[in-house]
This record gives C-alpha cells, structure tokens and sequence, in this order.
C-alpha cells in the first residue's frame, strides 16, 4: 500500500499546475457524493424550504457583545442559537426556535458529550442542526430526539460566482465559522430579514472570547483564550470574510437583507443596526 501511494504522490507532482486546479476545485464532485442513506436524510431538509418565506430571524452568536444586550426581546422572534449559546441567561426564556452546531473534531471529547447532553436538557422545543458527519455518535450515545435532529452534508468549496440560495437537501460548503452555517439555512428557510448578534470576530487582536467564561465549557480551537499564530489567526479572517462576502452577494441576488446588530466587533460586511432600534 505504502508503495502504491509512493506512486500515486509521484505522478500527482508530475502533473501541470493547472491540473492541480482542477481537481481541487472538482473534487468534491466526484469523489465525495453522499451515500444513498446520506441522500435519503438530506431529502427530509426540503420540509424546511421557505418554511418562513418573507419574515426575519435572529442568529445569536457566542460573542460578549450580547451580554450588554437586553435579549429578552428575541423571546416574540425566530431565533438561531449556535455552539455554546444555551449557557446564556436569557436561553430559557427565549427558547430558540434553531440551534446550529457545526462539525466536530473530536467527537469522542468528554467535554463535547456534556455539552450536548446540557444542551439537550435545556432545549425541548428547539429543532438542531448537525453535521451529517455527527450522526453516528449522536446515535450510538443516545442524545437528542431524533425528530428534533437535522443533518448538513458539508463538503464543497464556496462558488464565488454562485447566485442561488444553497440547497439543503444537497451538499453546501465546508464554513469558517458557525454563523455562516446559520446563514445559509436561513436564506433556504426564505427569511427576508436576518440579524447578527454576538459575531465580532475581533480574535485577531490576541484574545478568543464568548459571553460566558472559557472554563465553563471547553472549546476546541481556544488554549487559554490564546490565539497561538497571529498569521493563522489573519490567514482565517480573510477566508471567514470571503464566505460573508460570498453570502452577502447571494442575499441581494434573492432579496435578502442582512445586518450586523452585534454591539461593536470588526465584522464589516453588512450594514449596522441598532439592535434596540428592532423593537420600537
């Protein structure tokens, strides 16, 4: 086997640039369809195709802007929730009608099945949505009803000259951050109005920070809210702007509106607005 790769690396790095490219950018085409089962699972995401056609929704990121904010609100609105969202105070009352997680990198992380298992006491009403890639391990541990779980096929490079509102029942692109995740099921649901909270994406300046304190629940990619490489940190900006870029142009493509609510933060894609100003 190990010879047989020797060889494949050899030709692979034989070949023109150029067919590199191509492959890159077709790959996912055809060599990672999903499988029957995944394609069944995929089908039952049209129940929410224009589900909420014409009104606006909230997508309530993990940021510390939103402990300045008066949620409470948000309890008469479709809300989005998303990673460790469930610790905030106001959870409970607001009672989100989404909750994305994107997918997992350790899926065997004792701190990763706790988490799962507080979000899924606190959270009855609330309809999820997982990586397809998650769906063994939340079988196999017993977590969540089954009718409140939805699964993402993750698994393609953003079309930079795409129009079209993502298809959920089809493979989407792999994302930088869970708020674009929450975005591209938004548009799929018709929401016409989408508001951002809590996504200053300002980790850049040395810090990785939420509204609760990082020792309540562990995250993956933080080691003592440290960013360990500036030029990793700026790398991953860049390619997280892109993908707000890449969606902003296909909202105005479909009639979408989207705004930045957060209080503060460097993200600069999409217009400010007041987020008390919502509710007058």
């Amino acid at each position: 086997m190990k010879i047989i790769n020797y060889i494949i690396n050899i030709i692979k790095y034989s070949l023109p640039f150029g067919i590199h490219l191509l492959y890159n950018k077709y790959k996912e085409i055809y060599f990672f369809k999903p499988t029957k089962e995944e394609k069944k699972i995929l089908k039952i995401n049209a129940k929410f195709k224009d589900i909420h056609k014409g009104e606006r929704c909230f997508i309530v990121c993990s940021g510390p802007s939103i402990n300045k904010q008066n949620l409470l609100p948000l309890k008469n609105e479709k809300t989005f929730f998303v990673s460790s969202g469930f610790l905030h105070p106001n959870y409970n009352e607001i009672k989100p009608l989404y909750f994305c997680l994107p997918p997992s990198n350790d899926l065997l992380n004792q701190d990763r099945y706790n988490r799962f298992r507080k979000m899924e006491e606190t959270s009855n009403k609330t309809n999820f949505f997982f990586s397809i890639s998650d769906k063994k391990y939340l079988y196999d541990n017993d977590l969540f009803l089954k009718d409140k779980v939805n699964y993402i096929y993750f698994d393609m490079q953003m079309d930079n000259k795409r129009k079209e509102i993502y298809d959920l029942t089809k493979q989407i692109p792999s994302v930088q951050s869970v708020p674009i995740m929450c975005l591209m099921i938004a548009m799929y649901m018709g929401f016409k109005e989408i508001f951002l909270l809590g996504t200053e994406h300002d980790s850049f300046k040395g810090e990785y920070r939420h509204f609760y304190e990082n020792t309540e629940m562990t995250e993956d990619c933080v080691v003592n809210n440290k960013i360990s490489s500036l030029y990793l940190e700026l790398k991953s900006c860049v390619s997280l702007w892109e993908q707000y870029m890449h969606l902003k142009r296909i909202a105005e493509n479909n009639n979408i509106k989207i705004f930045n609510a957060t209080e503060g933060g460097a993200l600069d894609v999409f217009p400010r607005v007041k987020f008390e100003s919502l509710f007058i």
